[in-house]
């Protein structure tokens, strides 16, 4: 047969209590209409709110920049984005308790690796 369009990557995408999706990302399209499609698939709403990254030990997130080093066979995670991550993180460091802003500024220092 032909072979596929290189702009075409067979990754799988991981969601907590789901089972991984097995999906064509088309290279050409945004990122957020695959965002969108892969939320869609799960009947997940507010896509905006969601970001892809690497569901290796890296944990890197796919950008627009970094988009073309997804190889075929990669596994994705789909995660809730940066930005909305900030805003949670926000609200938990402004929450009273003192465990609650401990366990925000522990995720906010893993996150902010990259």
């Amino acid at each position: 047969g032909m072979p596929p369009p290189a702009d075409i990557v067979k990754v799988a995408i991981e969601w907590p209590g789901a089972y991984p999706k097995l999906m064509e990302i088309d290279q050409k399209k945004p990122l957020s209409a695959i965002i969108k499609e892969v939320c869609d698939g799960w009947s997940l709403a507010n896509h905006e709110y969601f970001a892809l990254q690497h569901a290796d030990s890296s944990n890197f997130y796919i950008t627009e920049k970094n988009r073309n080093e997804i190889k075929n066979g990669t596994i994705l995670r789909l995660t809730t984005s940066p930005a909305q991550n900030a805003q949670q993180l926000h609200e938990r460091i402004q929450s009273s308790s003192m465990d609650a802003k401990l366990e925000a500024l522990k995720d906010l220092a893993s996150l902010s690796r990259d």
